[in-house]
């Protein structure tokens, strides 16, 4: 018995008529905030360089992808085995410059090898550019995703440039709710452009303001 098929036992022994009272009241929809959380404590994990942490965090956010898998396969949907035979084939499709005969010389021809492979993939299913793009990642990642998606679809879209007379007005007081919004967009999809990515490195500066205050709170 490999380690993946351990884990789908236990699992189903949890879920099962004489298993935990909490894991069989679990859905697909109760799981979700446990599904971000994990996800955030990972990044976390990563960010410490911490093994031991990273180990345990990978392994509860494991926990979540076999626990969705088996409350689907009680329901006759899919299984965890179909899941895992997804994402293999996927791997196998998306990289023909591995798996095949195809040839990539950089990373950047892998993405738009990636993209146009699964383009075809979802041609039938995507009317937009912007079709696939989902709302429950942050909200610096999801201006940043959708900016990119526009620029490189060459579509119209005019995104005004971060202006200093907004930041004169927010050290006022006096900016509207839509004038800094537009700033912190277009400051974003500056960002984006240069290739910075927005998401990170406020999350850098916001751990870095938040060990400065425990070293004083202390």
């Amino acid at each position: 018995m490999n380690h993946f098929q351990k884990l789908e036992e236990v699992m189903e022994q949890l879920r099962g008529e004489n298993g935990c009272p909490w894991d069989r009241e679990q859905t697909h929809e109760t799981l979700k905030i446990c599904l971000m959380e994990e996800t955030a404590e990972v990044l976390d994990a990563i960010d410490q360089c911490h093994d031991p942490l990273l180990i345990e965090e990978l392994g509860d956010l494991l926990l979540q992808v076999v626990f969705h898998s088996q409350i689907a396969k009680e329901e006759n949907r899919f299984s965890l085995k179909t899941v895992v035979e997804a994402i293999t084939n996927k791997l196998i499709t998306r990289h023909p410059h591995v798996f095949g005969d195809k040839v990539c010389n950089d990373a950047g021809e892998v993405i738009n090898q990636w993209e146009a492979i699964k383009k075809s993939e979802k041609k039938d299913e995507r009317k937009s550019v912007l079709d696939g793009i989902v709302p429950h990642m942050g909200t610096l990642h999801l201006t940043e995703k959708v900016v990119n998606k526009v620029r490189k679809a060459e579509i119209p879209v005019q995104i005004n440039q971060p202006n200093a007379k907004t930041i004169d007005a927010i050290n006022a007081g006096n900016a509207s709710t839509e004038e800094i919004s537009e700033l912190l967009f277009s400051l974003t999809a500056e960002l984006a452009k240069q290739g910075i990515h927005a998401e990170e490195i406020l999350r850098t500066k916001t751990n870095e303001f938040m060990k400065q205050a425990r070293e004083l709170e202390n």
